[in-house]
Parts: structure tokens; sequence; C-alpha cells
């Protein structure tokens, strides 16, 4: 079973995106005295969520970390646990969500800095 993962974006510029396009930015600086969609800067550091998926940017870099069973859990309606069974295919389906609600091209492109996996181990009587 894969659970918690944590992601560093290579290029933060990807992260910022997905604030614009999913409308996470709180506040917007500009930077000229227009204020057209353009014209601004952004403020670090960022930190919203996708369901229980945290997405952070500061000047330097961007990340991403939670948990994808929960938040596939969250997606199928079942609630934000993560004690029911997670396959590789159940994850590949939460990445390929994720990455089209992000805006993100290919999410396993950037670099994994933590991957928890379990299994369970059924023990015979003894």
């Amino acid at each position: 079973m894969i659970d918690f993962i944590k992601i560093l974006f290579k290029d933060k510029s990807d992260l910022e995106k997905a604030f614009d396009k999913q409308n996470l930015l709180k506040e917007r600086k500009n930077i000229g005295k227009n204020e057209e969609e353009s014209n601004f800067t952004y403020e670090y550091p960022m930190k919203n969520y996708c369901h229980n998926i945290c997405l952070k940017v500061n000047q330097a870099s961007g990340e991403l970390y939670g948990s994808f069973h929960k938040l596939y859990n969250n997606l199928k309606g079942i609630g934000n646990m993560n004690h029911n069974d997670f396959d590789l295919y159940d994850l590949e389906g939460t990445i390929i969500v994720l990455e089209k609600y992000l805006g993100v091209d290919y999410l396993p492109e950037h670099k994994i800095t933590n991957l928890e996996v379990g299994f369970n181990i059924i023990l015979g009587e003894l």
C-alpha cells in the first residue's frame, strides 16, 4: 500500500500556475498601475490544499505532499481515511486526476523525496 508522498518541484512555476488555475491565491501584489491579470507578482510563501494534499511554494521551490490514498478515498466519496486497499492502479488514477486539477503535465517527472509504503501481513494461527 502506498500512502504519504512528498514531491519537490524542479520548477516552482508549475505549482504557481496551479495556484492561478484553481484560484488558490488569496493575496496578489500589484506591480504597476495597471491591474490586469498579467500585472502582478506572487507573495511568498503560498500554501493551500487540494482536499488533503498540501501545495506549498516559496521563493526558491515548490512542493506537494500528503496522502494519495486519502485523496483517492475523498474523490471516491469514501471519506478521509486510509484503512482500505489502495493499489498501484488506484495510485495511477489519483495521479492523473491531480495532474489535471493542477494543470501539471507529468507529476512523476518531479523529484519524489518521501514515499511511505506499507503492507499487511496475515499471520496464521500459532
